[in-house]
């Protein structure tokens, strides 16, 4: 496939992806207000990124005024320009695919409006910013492929400070982020102890393929792409044979676990003094690398008690209930 290339491009290019989205402002309206055409007064590469949250992927075709190519500087409009400088200036105002980096959420008091019945499943949530969590059930035994299982994943994952279970359909106090026809508002949203926001959206094995959960991944990552934060589609199984939990893991990684805490093992995982069941429980002795690995010591190995080195995605913190 041909490449247009020029003079400066990757100079163009950084310049274009360091210019932030920015928010529009309503003036005035005019004429019919349902017929939803926008007049937007600004420098053309702003303008283009304050219409991203609204319409990235949708647009087929920009039109873009082209230089006269008179060879004469105006006083508002310089058509004396060098070829690789057009290209250069039209880079720059080309409609990027992102989503804006505003989208973000408030942790406060009072800015959760979860209406009954809420939670009251047997597993206490401990990190769940709020005192109760709304729109969230307790499946059926043995029902694995469920958003519940993600958010016990969550509650348990060392890296996050507090999560809340993200409601839909209240966009002044949920988190969310645009799609092509809708709002798309992610199951759960966590801050993590390091400052970051954690989005997870939950999708079952029916829906993981599905052209709306597609377009979904694609507007949150491109968001966390954009933010410096994270997000995750988590399904029960991933195409790497991870569960939900190791899939947060992977992502978010965790926050060194400190020594004399109650570990669990998280799958079953072959040592050299054998094999460690999951769900063992061990307390850590030494950490190593700022929590990469840990010396971790089990009363109930093959031959009694012992020390085993492990990876840091091999164990997780155990909360007290």
């Amino acid at each position: 496939m041909p490449v247009l290339d020029w003079l400066n491009k990757q100079h163009a290019l950084r310049v274009a992806r360091a210019v932030p989205c920015r928010l529009l402002e309503l003036r005035e309206i005019h004429g019919d207000p349902a017929a939803d055409n926008w007049l937007i007064q600004g420098d053309n590469l702003d303008a283009l990124k304050a219409l991203l949250p609204f319409h990235a992927d949708r647009v087929k075709c920009i039109y873009i005024d082209p230089p006269y190519n008179t060879r004469s500087a105006f006083e508002h409009y310089d058509d004396n320009l060098e070829h690789s400088q057009w290209l250069t200036m039209m880079q720059g105002t080309a409609a990027r695919a992102c989503v804006s980096a505003d989208h973000v959420f408030t942790f406060g008091r009072g800015l959760y409006p979860a209406r009954p019945p809420y939670y009251a499943g047997r597993y206490r949530f401990a990190k769940h910013y709020y005192g109760v969590i709304g729109d969230l059930k307790e499946p059926a035994p043995r029902q694995f492929d469920h958003e519940y299982h993600c958010a016990v994943a969550l509650d348990e994952l060392p890296a996050v400070r507090h999560w809340v279970r993200n409601l839909a359909r209240f966009p002044e106090f949920s988190f969310w982020l645009p799609t092509a026809s809708d709002r798309f508002y992610p199951d759960f949203v966590a801050e993590l102890h390091d400052g970051r926001l954690l989005v997870v959206e939950y999708k079952g094995e029916g829906y993981k393929s599905s052209d709306d959960t597609i377009e979904k991944r694609r507007v949150g990552e491109l968001w966390a792409k954009l933010s410096g934060n994270l997000f995750l589609l988590a399904v029960e199984r991933d195409e790497h044979g991870r569960g939900v939990r190791e899939q947060l893991l992977a992502l978010a990684g965790r926050a060194a676990i400190e020594e004399h805490a109650v570990v669990a093992v998280v799958a079953d995982t072959e040592t050299e003094d054998g094999l460690i069941r999951a769900g063992a429980l061990g307390t850590v002795v030494s950490v190593y690398d700022g929590g990469a690995s840990y010396a971790v010591e089990f009363e109930d190995l093959a031959d009694g008690m012992g020390v085993v080195f492990l990876a840091a995605d091999a164990i997780c913190k155990v909360h007290d209930a």
